[in-house]
């Protein structure tokens, strides 16, 4: 049966009813699969009866982390599309769905037969979206790409990093999730445009533009002064001061005071309120200036406290300030677990295994949905069923190894 965690499940759900065809790899694709399903929308993953690259990567916890981080609560299929039986099994749930995501290179869903122009002469309603490394109008349009190498060419890497040190990347795929949510929302509003035009639309994101976008302020800056930006490293820059990290007893704390008030409770909580008058620190444009002087001040009086004493203390007087923490201290934080902002991930271990709750929260329709990852081809027999195919039909296509399915047909 259907798995019943899956929002879809639940009439009130946003896209409850709504059929998405997830035939991208890795991260961003699959990321915009899952905030669909997320919305109640009924996904279904089509992979090679190989798997797709995103089960190879990452530490394996059962399913590999990253693939269950990204293809949680989806139905799978694994079809062999290189054949015409294959084909003829993405011909019917093409038939009826309503989004298409992919991400293969130029032209191969048109060798296939499923390419845009093809399935909108014959499935008009179809929202088509087209995911890339690069713009496919221009000259990279095939070449590949991946977060790390897009944080470079993006412009991310020269602006992270210390000071004076080499260009760093960010420790995450900050640009394959951002593409994904990014992606998620264009697919929505082709379906918001449907619900009045009757038409789908052919939707095309690529990672650089989405990398380029994340960095709009950065660009208008670069742009404006024609000047390169500096690496701020863990301070904010040209934007204001103190903004900076601190080493404490324990770690690290990040302490951001750079509006007036706040620098003036700062002072006055660190006991020295005659910083509020040095000539140096004044204004912020005098703290930005003198940035490493402020820090050299500050840091002794930060040194002998715990990070924690210190974040509860700046609270309690109104300023913004928190700890360093690492994934595995915010994912056993038992205050968020019992708000459930993580959700444990129903995946045959026998350790448990937690990922980021939904993010969305709405007065119409509650937050739940599946965080069980499927195995390859797990759907397989109950989607061709679904499909119209005679158990004979089925028998052939396994003996020609075009499916794979993980679960036994019904003896």
């Amino acid at each position: 049966m259907y798995r019943k965690l899956n929002i879809a499940s639940s009439n009130s759900a946003p896209l409850a009813g709504y059929r998405v065809l997830d035939f991208s790899q890795l991260i961003a694709g699959p990321a915009a699969g899952v905030m669909l399903a997320d919305l109640g929308a009924e996904v279904i993953k089509i992979e090679r009866p190989a798997g797709e690259l995103g089960r190879t990567v990452g530490p394996e916890i059962g399913v590999p982390a990253t693939f269950a981080a990204y293809n949680r609560g989806k139905r799978a299929l694994a079809v062999d599309m290189s054949t015409p039986e294959g084909r003829e099994v993405i011909s019917r749930l093409v038939a009826t769905s309503d989004v298409l995501i992919q991400n293969f290179r130029p032209g191969v869903m048109e060798r296939l037969g499923f390419g845009y122009e093809a399935l909108h002469a014959a499935h008009p309603n179809l929202v088509y979206a087209s995911l890339s490394a690069y713009n496919t109008d221009g000259p990279g349009r095939d070449r590949p790409g991946t977060d790390a190498v897009l944080q470079a060419e993006s412009g991310l890497m020269a602006v992270t990093g210390p000071e004076d040190g080499d260009p760093y990347k960010v420790g995450v795929q900050i640009i394959d999730a951002g593409t994904g949510l990014a992606l998620g929302q264009a697919i929505l509003a082709a379906l918001l445009q449907r619900t009045t035009t009757g038409v789908g639309a052919h939707v095309q994101l690529s990672l650089f533009e989405v990398g380029t976008y994340l960095q709009s302020s950065a660009y208008a800056i670069a742009s404006r002064f024609g000047s390169e930006l500096e690496r701020p490293g863990n301070t904010a820059g040209a934007l204001g001061a103190p903004t900076d990290l601190f080493r404490v007893a324990d770690g690290f704390l990040m302490v951001v005071a750079y509006f007036p008030d706040q620098w003036i409770k700062l002072c006055n909580l660190l006991g020295v309120p005659e910083l509020c008058d040095d000539p140096r620190f004044v204004t912020n444009a005098d703290r930005i200036a003198h940035k490493e002087e402020l820090k050299q001040v500050l840091a002794p009086i930060f040194a002998p406290r715990g990070r924690d004493e210190w974040a509860s203390t700046l609270a309690e007087a109104g300023i913004i300030a928190a700890p360093v923490r690492s994934h595995l201290e915010v994912v056993t934080d038992p205050v968020l677990r019992s708000l459930g902002d993580f959700a444990e991930v129903d995946n045959d271990m026998t350790e448990p295994h937690w990922l980021p709750a939904t993010p969305y929260r709405s007065s119409t329709w509650t937050r739940v949905a599946s965080y069980r990852p499927p195995a390859l081809g797990e759907d397989t027999l109950e989607l061709l069923n679904e499909l119209g195919f005679t158990q004979d039909e089925v028998d052939v296509l396994q003996k020609r190894d075009v499916i794979y399915s993980s679960v036994k047909a019904a003896v």
